[in-house]
This record gives C-alpha cells, structure tokens and sequence, in this order.
C-alpha cells in the first residue's frame, strides 16, 4: 500500500512540475493544491502546497525556469507621476 502512494505522489510531482513550467506557478500550485485535497479528503493548505510546489521546483533546479506573474504596479505609478505632472505643467502655464 505505502508503495502504490509513493508511485501516485511521484506521479502528482510529475505533472506539477509540467503544470508549473507549461501554465506557470500559480496553475501549478492550484493543481497540487486540489489533488492533495482529494487524496485526504479535506482541505489542503494553500501555504503547505506552495511551499511543497516550491521545494519541489528548487529540488529539481526548475527554480528559474518557471515565470513568475508580472506586477503592473510600478507602470501605474510611474503614469501617475507623468499625468501629475502634466496637469500641473498645464495649469502652470495658463496662468
């Protein structure tokens, strides 16, 4: 019995890491997330999957391979900072 659980968490691991590398760590981190729920039959923490997805991506240097999300925070606040200033400049000159 204890063999047949190694051969599916191998399998589960497996295609994790193809899920990480094909849709990104995120899609990847919701697929464990969701089989280890069905394998226990109760809710599986989402900090205990990501934590085992990431270990599993270190382990097998996958690490750098895989994308991480884009923040467009930092665009944001920089035409901000330029639509501010173009207000400011316009307002400036009309006077």
């Amino acid at each position: 019995m204890q063999q047949r659980s190694t051969v599916i968490g191998g399998s589960l691991e497996e295609k994790t890491a193809q899920i990480c590398l094909q849709q990104g760590l995120i899609a990847g981190i919701k697929y464990y997330k969701d089989e280890k729920t069905k394998e226990q039959g109760s809710s599986y923490s989402l900090k205990a999957a990501k934590g085992e997805v990431e270990a599993l991506l270190d382990a097998r240097g996958l690490r750098n391979s895989i994308s991480k999300p884009k923040s467009g925070a930092l665009m944001i606040i920089i035409l901000m900072i330029l639509i501010s200033m173009a207000i400011g400049i316009y307002l400036f000159s009309r006077t």
